[in-house]
């Protein structure tokens, strides 16, 4: 900002680290804002700085993103922080950069808002070590997808609008987002976040729960966002989740979900299979199933499809941060498979 004489910096530095007898790489990135006089730096105010010793790209973000200055001249400086931390990833590059722009944008005055009101915690237990920014990359895709859905939904005259129901939503960081880019739209009436970690409607949250408190601020989100406790894995989970939440919606069910785990996603995609009510699935599987379930020569049913486990599984787990198993080469060919698996 050449006006306020004011600009951020990033820096990043890669290098190996040996530990034992494993070389493990590391990434040290730090933020800060810059204030200029005279065409020199006259202060530098530190955002955030963080090591990772993950194998992790440039756009990996901060673990002290919560720290940003808790105030409202700094919402500018904010903004622009957040714009190039989301730019920095490859999908700018492959055609979602006008999107991450939106994002940010969002992100921005749901940090705003909550400024207004003078609300820290709950931007702080939404950034905490940089959980929010870092899930925006993994949902990307699915916000693309859905705002799709919800454009083509509003050409038609009449149609009764969409239910967004959100698979192991953890706190809702994608409906959230989601709430805040659709706010005009008439063509999402409400999200439902589903999670066995929630408490019980109408039950005090304990400490081992995730705290839905934030779901329920008076005037803070553009669309409705409730929540509801159901173990997904489960048949009764299935059952509470149709009863309760399906058989009651408005319209069609847009079913979503990122970094579902194993049989998180086959459970995903059966729910969508055995209920006509949800007219679209947008998901983003995340590991693969257990290596256990190929050694007991499993077979999962997905409608007439069959997935033998063993096409899936990989042997493998991580020792102190070491991978020890399967190639990535291999990883890449049984996640391509089980993808395709869970379209066919």
């Amino acid at each position: 900002d050449s006006d306020a004489g004011r600009a951020m910096a990033k820096w990043e530095a890669k290098f190996k680290s040996k530990r034992g007898s494993h070389h493990q790489t590391v990434w040290f990135v730090q933020v800060a804002a810059l204030t200029f006089k005279d065409g020199l730096v006259d202060e530098l105010e530190e955002y955030w700085h963080t090591k990772c010793g993950d194998d992790v790209g440039s756009s990996e973000l901060p673990h002290k993103g919560d720290q940003v200055a808790w105030n409202q001249e700094s919402e500018r400086d904010f903004q622009a922080w957040v714009q190039q931390s989301l730019l920095s990833s490859p999908l700018s590059e492959r055609g979602f950069g006008d999107l991450l722009r939106k994002v940010a944008a969002a992100i921005g005055a749901i940090r705003a808002r909550l400024v207004r009101k003078g609300d820290g915690q709950t931007w702080k237990r939404l950034m905490t070590r940089g959980r929010l920014l870092r899930e925006v990359h993994q949902m990307v895709p699915v916000i693309a997808k859905v705002l799709e859905w919800v454009n083509e939904r509003e050409a038609m005259d009449g149609a009764e609008p969409f239910t967004v129901v959100d698979l192991a939503s953890g706190p809702g960081h994608l409906s959230i987002i989601l709430s805040e880019l659709l706010g005009e739209s008439r063509a999402v009436v409400r999200f439902v976040l589903v999670d066995s970690a929630f408490p019980q409607l109408n039950m005090e949250p304990q400490s081992h729960h995730i705290n839905p408190g934030h779901l329920k601020l008076p005037g803070m989100w553009r669309k409705e966002l409730t929540h509801r406790r159901y173990d997904l894995k489960s048949s009764s989970g299935h059952r509470q989740l149709a009863e309760h939440v399906l058989a009651r919606a408005r319209g069609p069910v847009v079913l979503i979900g990122i970094n579902l785990c194993g049989m998180l996603s086959l459970r995903a995609a059966q729910l969508f299979n055995d209920h006509p009510v949800c007219t679209r699935l947008a998901l983003k599987p995340c590991c693969l199933p257990p290596i256990q379930m190929a050694k007991k020569q499993c077979v999962w049913r997905l409608g007439s499809h069959l997935i033998p486990a063993c096409e899936v599984c990989v042997p493998g787990k991580f020792v102190k941060g070491q991978w020890i198993g399967a190639s990535e080469i291999e990883q890449r060919e049984k996640f391509s498979a089980w993808c395709s698996h869970l379209q066919a």
